[in-house]
């Protein structure tokens, strides 16, 4: 029997370690299959000038609260999304497909209905928000899954981003 040289055997250890890649995205592809409750949800907002920085997870924590979201991906790359205040049984919808790449969740609007109400307002599209096109896993167990996103806006010559963490749990 050949012993085999140094180059044949970093070449096993990287076909090994590129297996075991492949395999961790496509679990997470697959893992993420469910429905997802929205349980917390943390937003930070930076004025782009000065890059100070300011927590406004509390005064969402009100809006937050009141509502109810699920976000069910299911294995075919569909999507549901409902949103509604707590306690009422009708809300908004939002259906669309979505893919994955490595950690990258991206998400394609398609059929919405209804209307949800926060704070007093109606919002047409409450989700336009919540649930951005683009979004990062940031992690992914069992029962437990937080995407990133964020945006910037420039209003009156001011850019402020916000950046968005939400924590969902798995039904």
């Amino acid at each position: 029997m050949k012993t085999p040289t140094g180059f044949t055997a970093f070449t096993t250890i990287t076909k090994i370690i590129f297996i075991i890649l492949v395999s961790s995205f496509s679990a997470n592809a697959q893992s993420i299959t469910g429905k997802w409750k929205i349980t917390a949800v943390k937003e930070t907002m930076t004025d782009r000038l000065t890059e100070t920085q300011q927590d406004i997870t509390k005064e969402l924590e009100k809006i937050t609260n009141d509502l109810e979201q699920v976000v069910e991906f299911r294995s075919d790359n569909s999507y549901l999304t409902t949103i509604k205040k707590k306690g009422v049984n009708t809300g908004f919808e939002l259906a669309g497909t979505y893919s994955i790449s490595r950690n990258q969740l991206k998400l394609n609007p398609g059929k919405s209905k209804g209307t949800a109400i926060t704070n007093s307002k109606f919002l047409s599209n409450p989700l336009s928000s919540r649930l951005p096109g683009k979004m990062i896993i940031v992690s992914q167990t069992g029962n437990t899954l937080v995407l990133h996103y964020g945006s910037e806006r420039t209003t009156n010559g001011k850019t402020t981003a916000i950046d968005v963490e939400d924590s969902f749990q798995k039904l």
